[in-house]
């Protein structure tokens, strides 16, 4: 008698923790399907390159930054960067 409540005892235990596992391991699913289709579904965004085929460009400016000089030459300098929007799934 005292043989089988220690196994009950045991089952239960063993109950819970397969309990807890498996809700630990459906919020670790659940949260890398998020973060998935959160990454599937963002705006691409890049710096420094130079992008030759406009066609999947949803938006495009460019902004002249402040100008400073260039040491040991009289010549001016200014950053000109060109942030661009790109439809969904074309990044590479």
């Amino acid at each position: 008698m005292q043989t089988r409540r220690v196994f009950t005892l045991l089952w239960r235990v063993n109950a819970l923790i397969i309990l807890v596992v498996g809700l630990l391991a459906t919020a670790l699913l659940a949260a890398a399907g998020y973060l998935l289709l959160k990454d599937a579904t963002r705006t691409r965004h890049v710096d420094d390159i130079a992008r030759t085929a406009l066609g999947d460009v949803r938006d495009s400016r460019a902004e002249l930054g402040a100008f400073g000089p260039i040491h040991g030459s009289p010549l001016l300098r200014a950053r000109l960067t060109v942030p661009q929007t790109y439809a969904l799934g074309s990044g590479s």
